[in-house]
């Protein structure tokens, strides 16, 4: 979904382009990493959230399983 999260923030930057011309638009001028800008820093970001849930998981299922 991260093109469709770039091109809604152009809409909302730009005000009053459809969804339509502003990809066109975004496409056009920046090609096809234009419509995946930011996702590096965005994935970055998750890691350490992602990880943090994995492991509450893990210790919430191994805290389940010994009251059993």
């Amino acid at each position: 979904m991260f093109p469709a999260d770039v091109i809604k923030s152009r809409i909302q930057a730009q005000q009053g382009n459809g969804f339509y011309h502003t990809a066109r638009q975004l496409f056009a001028s920046e090609g096809i990493r234009g419509l995946y800008r930011g996702c590096g820093i965005t994935i970055a970001r998750s890691i350490p959230t992602s990880g943090l849930m994995f492991l509450v998981y893990e210790w919430t299922l191994k805290a389940a399983q010994r009251e059993t």
